[in-house]
């Protein structure tokens, strides 16, 4: 059985030492960084455990192969599988001003599960992306912008 490899993203916070005058380190957040790696998808779902102590070794043999006690420091905060990604042509700044829009790129809110009609409205201007012509009678069903009582 073939297991397929996924790519995930390790987000990390990276922390600088200030402190090179001593053997004590003092460190302050700098910033974050993120590492990919591809992985077997089981390994990411069954043996989490075992992956997250094996990605923060090789993070810190990548980033301090000396083992200084005071090197910087990159530390794992969150582990995510990589989202599929669609790579378009360059778009310079001519091919913009030349560029003319042919369609809309809309959905109608009353096509949509309630968890989609969610995530609509989670976009700050959500009313852009939402075409209201055309409304599907829902009037027997809760409506899709009413969030739900967990109950």
């Amino acid at each position: 059985m073939n297991i397929p490899m996924r790519t995930i993203q390790i987000f990390c916070n990276y922390y600088e030492n200030y402190n090179f005058d001593s053997d004590i380190p003092y460190y302050k957040i700098k910033g974050t960084h993120v590492f990919e790696m591809d992985v077997n998808f089981n390994d990411l779902m069954y043996r989490k455990d075992e992956l997250e102590a094996a990605i923060n070794d090789m993070i810190a043999k990548d980033t301090n192969p000396d083992n200084s006690p005071s090197a910087c420091k990159y530390i794992v905060t969150d582990i995510e599988l990589k989202d599929g990604v669609t790579q378009f042509a360059p778009l310079t700044s001519e091919d913009l001003t030349k560029y003319k829009p042919t369609r809309e790129n809309k959905i109608n809110p009353s096509l949509c599960s309630r968890a989609a009609v969610e995530s609509l409205t989670s976009i700050r201007d959500y009313r852009s992306v939402c075409d209201f012509t055309d409304i599907v009678d829902k009037t027997m069903e809760p409506s899709p912008f009413q969030l739900r009582n967990n109950y």
